[in-house]
């Protein structure tokens, strides 16, 4: 699930229904997002606030 320009709430429903490695692979994702796009600030913002969700998400499941 790549969504490039997606804002957090777009992508926020969907992420009830992934399963840890699903999480992992979007973490990853999220972080060559940011690595390819450094000065884009809105990509930037709205991938930290996803990132920061998974990152708890993950942890509840763990």
């Amino acid at each position: 699930m790549v969504i490039n320009n997606g804002t957090f709430k777009e992508v926020s429903s969907k992420i009830y229904t992934m399963s840890l490695p699903m999480i992992y692979d979007r973490i990853d994702e999220l972080l060559e997002i940011i690595k390819k796009n450094p000065e884009d600030q809105d990509l930037y913002f709205n991938s930290e606030m996803e990132l920061s969700y998974l990152e708890a998400l993950r942890e509840e499941i763990e």
